[in-house]
């Protein structure tokens, strides 16, 4: 995702080629996050588009987010050691999946 997904205080998230772009209200601890992003991003020599930078400022690359998830799985699951098994299973793709059904739930299921 990058700076030219938030329009007008919504992020826009494409679910598939064929589907409109789901609009999520950057609110709450959305609004949080992508405050401490914009701080974050303004330290750095380098401006990048994308949300999601290295400590270089460089758009953050798949490989290197696969690396940071997996590292974060693991020391939340040392953290919670009666729950590391449900953490180690929990993949990436699956945050998408829950986004979409909290987003579902907040707004109603819409036909």
């Amino acid at each position: 995702m990058t700076e030219h997904d938030i329009v007008d205080g919504y992020l826009l998230v494409t679910q598939q080629k064929t589907k409109p772009p789901l609009r999520i209200t950057i609110t709450g601890e959305l609004a949080k996050l992508m405050a401490r992003i914009r701080a974050r991003k303004a330290t750095h020599k380098i401006v990048a588009g994308a949300l999601l930078t290295n400590m270089h400022g460089k758009r953050l690359t798949a490989p290197a987010l696969r690396t940071q998830f997996d590292a974060a799985k693991k020391q939340a699951a040392e953290h919670a050691p009666e729950l590391a098994q449900d953490i180690m299973k929990f993949w990436f793709y699956d945050l998408r999946a829950k986004a979409a059904d909290d987003t579902s739930d907040d707004r109603g299921i819409r036909r």
